[in-house]
């Protein structure tokens, strides 16, 4: 996501592979754990350690992050995962995490699976079932995660990461408007040839994907690849960025010079 300075959050997702034997059968789910580590809507906290603002040895975070029947932000909500994170390693970012998968929805409504085990800092990570409770009583078994990156780049974005650049052009476009499909060559064209002149440039689509789900963030990657956007093309989920910015249409073009100002 692209935000004002200090009003930007930061989400990412894991992808679990989960195998679990309960009262003699194998079940294999497949799901997606939504954590929202920052901005106003975050998921996660830092209760406990030797400094709040920073993850450090000795940290515990609490969450109750989403689970989704995929990556998008507004596919089906099929329960919480609630638990904590320990940060129980001197040498690097590995944490030790107990954690309850609640099903509210679907098949296993009403039903909870339990997970302990270590995340190592990078790749993918193997956690043990130790129980569960419903039609999961007494399961065993494991599960596998790996984080993915947002949709698009991987990358959460803020205004700082444009400060070198003399000049920055923020984009308000979609997928679906008639106006952005006739105009998007010539926006690839023109943003390519002033970026290679030192301009910044950011694509930012804030449709709502109820209304407009060809404006979702996996779609919005193919996109991007499609007409190899030579700038990052990136979703506001919330729609804070198009209001603080007064954005009301597609097509809408914002141009800003820095100022440099000196002091006394």
């Amino acid at each position: 996501m692209f935000s004002p300075p200090s009003n930007f959050a930061s989400s990412f997702f894991l992808l679990f592979f989960l195998f679990s034997i309960s009262h003699g059968f194998d079940t294999h789910l497949h799901f997606y754990f939504h954590e929202i580590v920052s901005g106003p809507n975050k998921t996660s906290f830092i209760v406990a350690g030797p400094n709040l603002t920073s993850h450090e040895f000795g940290d515990i975070v609490v969450f109750d992050n989403a689970l989704r029947v995929g990556p998008d932000p507004n596919s089906k909500l099929i329960g919480r995962a609630q638990g904590m994170s320990v940060l129980a390693s001197l040498s690097d970012q590995s944490v030790l995490t107990p954690i309850n998968f609640v099903f509210t929805e679907g098949e296993y409504k009403g039903s909870t699976l339990t997970l302990f085990g270590r995340v190592p800092a990078s790749g993918t990570a193997e956690r043990t079932v130790v129980g569960g409770t419903g039609q999961f009583r007494l399961a065993r078994g494991y599960a596998i995660s790996s984080v993915l990156p947002e949709p698009l780049t991987g990358k959460v974005w803020k205004l700082d990461d444009f400060e070198s650049y003399p000049a920055l052009l923020v984009m308000f476009i979609c997928n679906h408007c008639p106006f952005v499909k006739h105009l998007k060559k010539d926006i690839v064209k023109l943003t390519k040839f002033y970026m290679g002149k030192g301009l910044a440039a950011v694509a930012i689509s804030s449709n709502s994907t109820i209304t407009h789900p060809q404006d979702g963030p996996e779609f919005m990657a193919k996109e991007a690849k499609l007409f190899n956007y030579p700038f990052p093309y990136l979703f506001d989920e919330s729609q804070e960025v198009a209001r603080a910015f007064g954005a009301v249409c597609t097509p809408e073009f914002f141009l800003f010079k820095k100022v440099i100002s000196y002091g006394c």
